[in-house]
């Protein structure tokens, strides 16, 4: 899980990995180790939007004596450059430090990203209607996951690559090294007008514009049909190499 700790301002990606570094509970140390933290403060710290969530402050450290426990004010990871989390989740399981050490390459490591929605660039919902400093937050944000797009897709072997615009294409005949690093499919579709009338979801303009508010459960069961509908157009079995099929 992807989370940003806002009191120092650093991305925390957080796992069950039994050999990391900070997993286990280290002798004589007044960390607290990842596999102390409560499960249901990891996930509300990474789904704890700022605006609409308070953050999640969970104890990173025993006090002893006259020093107090430290407190870790964390949020949504969406605000650090990892919104879309796939790219850390493949640094996490190649990188050294980690501890993981999977190899790479097309025939070895699928990734599979599955987003939530990509908000209209051209329409700001009701409830967000907002002063300049978060609509520059938010297009931070939208610039971020256009950059995890790049490198993914540049890094990679892509069925499902989009192009990013007319400059620099769908880079599937770039590679950042001498062969694709990672299988890498993206599912996810724009909460716009345009996106969503090919699906066969005919609403309101109005409702059109709301879809984006992240804070109104009466969406749910749009955003559940048009997932539906989406994965029914976008996923085939062609995609999913049999390399990554389980065997006995």
């Amino acid at each position: 899980m992807i989370t940003k700790r806002l009191d120092s301002g650093s991305a925390w990606p957080i796992s069950n990995n039994p050999r990391g570094r900070y997993f286990g509970v280290r002798p004589n140390q007044s960390v607290v180790a990842n596999s102390q933290y409560p499960l249901w403060q990891v996930v509300r710290a990474s789904t704890a939007a700022p605006r609409y969530f308070d953050p999640e402050r969970i104890v990173i450290a025993q006090g002893s004596g006259e020093q107090k426990s430290v407190q870790g004010e964390f949020v949504d990871g969406g605000v650090s450059p990892f919104n879309n989390p796939a790219l850390q989740a493949v640094m996490y399981a190649t990188f050294d430090g980690y501890r993981i050490g999977w190899s790479t390459g097309a025939d070895k490591l699928m990734v599979v990203s599955i987003g939530t929605g990509s908000r209209d660039p051209k329409t700001a919902p009701a409830s967000l209607a907002m002063e300049n400093a978060l609509k520059a937050v938010i297009s931070v944000m939208d610039d971020c996951a256009d950059l995890m797009e790049i490198m993914l897709q540049w890094m990679s072997n892509s069925h499902t690559a989009r192009v990013i615009d007319r400059e620099m294409g769908d880079l599937r005949h770039d590679s950042i090294a001498p062969a694709p690093l990672i299988n890498y499919l993206r599912y996810n579709i724009t909460l716009s007008k345009e996106s969503l009338t090919p699906l066969g979801i005919d609403l309101p303009d109005a409702k059109f514009e709301s879809l984006s508010a992240m804070d109104d459960p009466a969406n749910m069961p749009t955003l559940q049909d048009i997932g539906a509908r989406a994965a029914r157009q976008q996923v085939r079995g062609e995609d999913f190499s049999s390399n990554f099929d389980l065997t006995n």
